[in-house]
């Protein structure tokens, strides 16, 4: 359309212009007029050109601003996104300086506190333990070749609730470092119970508290019939023989290189400072000494095979190794303390009444709980009544004592009466009507 405007124009204008230069040229007038109206002919044939030029130059500009709209309102979204932005930049710089110096902060005011003695003198012992060990795990390697360390735990089930569950803690820390391994023996029903007393808000069952720290529980078998006769084997059979025992209680007390006696030492010189009421007695001369006590027979050292078949049969009344050995110790002491005046009826070749005191101990072992009753029915019961319907009165006692009764020849009450003052002696619980008499006719 430009184009054809541009025409347009241009054949109007060289049409007037030559109207003009003809009119001119035939008519007379001056040159002024010509001037003039020549340039009347092009004012007249350029206005059409100038007024399509004008719009010419109008439809540009809008087609301009039409193109140029979209970018310019992008341009303004542009620039209000980069002041958002700078905004944005501006706020988190200042965030990021505040989180600086409250970092700052926060470092220098835990530093102070670690380093200050307000916490150290408040740490606990597990955390002491835990950095004492930190320390050694670091340390050991490099001095020692120690591939582990083995700690064993022992008798912890006799320790208050509050100290079981502490050790508990210290074996779970130990277990944290790879040197150690815990070895823990205990009745575990002393545990649970100590974790019920101690967490008795928090826990209902220990069971799943104690498999975090014991990774292998192993439980030991109970006590067999062999075991029982091997341990009592083990603990009365001497190593010696009576003749060699009586040699060498015979022997006497060391000489000295100049032919006297020694003077007492060891057990002797306590039983001296005893007989004296704590202080050592003064010499009367280079020889003189306080005789001790005479040492027992050989023969109430040693434990006869009739004695141990006997204590083998009471299998079934002794429940844990312990108190096996408690039954040997007790019994030991029983028969060297016997009177020689009644050492024949004890023997097994004599009266036999050492079967009396073995049955009372087996039941004072074996049947704490009854004990009294048991104890109190055999001292109620008439001499010439039978002891095994006297022990019938315990509930399960002569089914426990079943093995027992085939080796006895003893079954009348009398001797049993005679033995509950002197085995009652060895428990804990205060029977004083078993009091033995000071004449010794009954007891010891």
């Amino acid at each position: 359309m430009l184009h054809r405007r541009l025409r347009l124009t241009l054949v109007t204008l060289a049409t007037l212009v030559g109207a003009a230069v003809v009119m001119a040229a035939v008519t007379n007038v001056s040159p002024l007029a010509k001037g003039l109206a020549i340039a009347a002919a092009v004012a007249a044939a350029f206005t059409p050109a100038l007024d399509g030029a004008l719009r010419v130059l109008s439809l540009v500009r809008e087609a301009r601003e039409a193109r140029e709209r979209p970018l310019a309102e992008k341009l303004v979204r542009a620039r209000a996104s980069e002041e958002a932005a700078e905004r944005e930049v501006a706020e988190r710089e200042e965030q990021l300086a505040q989180l600086r110096d409250d970092d700052l902060q926060l470092r220098t005011f835990l530093r102070g506190r670690a380093s200050s003695s307000d916490y150290r003198g408040q740490l606990g012992v597990i955390s002491i333990v835990r950095r004492d060990f930190e320390r050694l795990v670091a340390l050991l390697p490099q001095v020692a070749d120690v591939d582990r360390i083995v700690l064993f735990i022992d008798d912890l089930d006799r320790c208050p609730h509050a100290k079981v569950v502490d050790v508990l803690q210290a074996v779970h820390l130990l277990l944290a470092f790879e040197l150690f391994v815990v070895v823990v023996g205990v009745d575990s029903r002393w545990l649970k119970q100590s974790l019920k007393e101690h967490y008795h808000d928090l826990l209902e069952e220990p069971d799943s508290y104690l498999e975090k720290i014991f990774q292998i529980p192993y439980a030991l078998r109970p006590m067999t019939r062999t075991g029982f006769r091997d341990l009592v084997d083990q603990h009365t059979r001497s190593p010696k023989s009576a003749g060699d025992l009586k040699s060498t209680v015979d022997s006497g007390p060391a000489a000295t290189p100049g032919g006297a006696p020694d003077a007492g030492t060891g057990a002797e010189a306590v039983a001296d400072q005893a007989a004296t009421g704590g202080a050592a007695p003064a010499p009367a001369g280079p020889t003189a000494r306080v005789p001790a006590a005479p040492p027992p027979p050989p023969e109430a050292l040693v434990i006869s095979d009739a004695e141990r078949r006997l204590l083998h049969e009471l299998d079934a009344l002794v429940p844990t190794p312990r108190a096996a050995k408690r039954l040997v110790n007790i019994y030991r002491m029983l028969r060297v303390s016997v009177p020689e005046e009644e050492r024949y009826d004890f023997a097994p070749e004599g009266g036999g009444e050492y079967q009396a005191a073995v049955v009372l101990l087996g039941i004072l072992v074996g049947r704490g709980p009854d004990v009294e009753r048991t104890f109190e029915a055999v001292l109620d019961a008439p001499d010439d009544s039978d002891i095994w319907e006297v022990l019938a009165a315990t509930p399960g006692l002569p089914e426990q004592l079943a093995a027992v009764r085939g080796h006895l020849t003893l079954h009348r009450a009398a001797p049993y009466r005679r033995w509950v003052p002197r085995v009652s002696r060895f428990s804990l619980r205060p029977f004083t009507r078993y009091a033995v008499p000071a004449d010794g006719a009954s007891g010891q």
